[in-house]
């Protein structure tokens, strides 16, 4: 493997006006940051919300500064990742702090396969820099577009019932405090202070540096294939454990699941992709999910009357699907 650039950008930060703040054409003379007038809204836009203030600070000095202001003035901080949340955690009529700026590689142990990076970093940044080590994280969820202190401030789960969640590889992180102290913590320093902010919901700090224990880069060999909902229902236990990695989408608006399965495997390159894989992937991205509801549509557009189930069967039914989700959110 070649040399990893330590202490540098994972990836070149955008342009910005020299302020943490973001600028905007109105002013408070009176206040030190540019009044936000923006909205901002998740990924999934089922939250949005305009905060007063938006930073997107690049030193340490300027969260430093967001927050004694924020204290003088009585007013809230969050922070937020990349926005992949579905809840309202990072919801603010304050200061909203976006650590993307914060993405470098600040440290890589060969010796302990250990490294320490910036909370800002996403997962497919780390994932890079990491590869150029000869190194990977053990357990990643469905999404790489997350970012470190998201992930570890949620308790996100992996793709895996045979490891722990991704906080599980954590070995120590330095929080910046509301008071602007930044303490560093782990199982053997402060372990309560370490394990609260593991699920903290942002409620203890500003995650700034995580080190993570990683293992030595490796191959997945996966399978994917679609599944009626009722005999996921029947084998869900068996279909999460009888693989290294497990994944499973459910279409509510189908009766079909898809089941992603994979393991370890010692092959080192990737085979470029065939032209039928390519013709598949795009297929599976644009007209994938639409094409069952528009099967579904088709098959019952003859259909005068609908067959109209009894209360109760109906009422089973959606008891087996919450069950259904209940047994997902916990193991899967």
């Amino acid at each position: 493997m070649g040399d990893v650039k330590i202490n540098e950008w994972i990836s070149d930060p955008k342009p910005e006006p020299p302020s943490s703040s973001k600028q905007t054409k109105t002013r408070d003379p009176s206040r030190q940051y540019d009044l936000n007038e923006k909205v901002w809204t998740n990924r999934a836009t089922t939250v949005s919300f305009q905060p007063t203030y938006k930073h997107r600070p690049e030193t340490e000095q300027q969260i430093y500064e967001i927050l004694k202001y924020a204290a003088k003035n009585n007013e809230n901080v969050k922070v937020v990742g990349s926005g992949s949340s579905y809840t309202e955690l990072a919801c603010t009529d304050g200061h909203l702090i976006n650590l993307e700026r914060f993405n470098r590689l600040l440290e890589v142990d060969r010796q302990t396969n250990r490294v320490t990076v910036e909370a800002g970093a996403t997962l497919d940044q780390l994932n890079v820099k990491l590869a150029e080590a000869g190194l990977a994280l053990s357990n990643l969820p469905a999404s790489s577009t997350k970012t470190i202190g998201g992930v570890l401030s949620v308790g996100a789960h992996g793709s895996s019932v045979h490891k722990g969640i991704l906080a599980t590889d954590v070995l120590s992180l330095q929080i910046i405090l509301a008071d602007c102290t930044k303490v560093t913590c782990s199982r053997q320093v402060q372990p309560e202070l370490f394990r609260a902010a593991l699920c903290s919901l942002g409620a203890i700090g500003i995650i700034y540096t995580v080190t993570l224990q990683c293992v030595p880069i490796y191959s997945l060999q996966a399978v994917q294939y679609p599944i009626p909902f009722q005999n996921v229902l029947q084998d869900v236990t068996k279909l999460a454990e009888g693989s290294e990695y497990s994944r499973l989408w459910w279409f509510p608006h189908t009766e079909h699941c898809v089941v992603w399965q994979a393991k370890k495997s010692s092959r080192t390159e990737i085979p470029p992709p065939t032209v039928r894989q390519k013709l598949s992937t795009i297929r599976d991205k644009l007209v994938g999910m639409y094409s069952l509801v528009w099967t579904k549509t088709k098959k019952n557009s003859g259909t005068k009357k609908l067959e109209v189930k009894s209360r109760q069967s109906k009422e089973t039914q959606s008891e087996d699907k919450l069950n259904f989700c209940r047994s997902l959110c916990i193991g899967w």
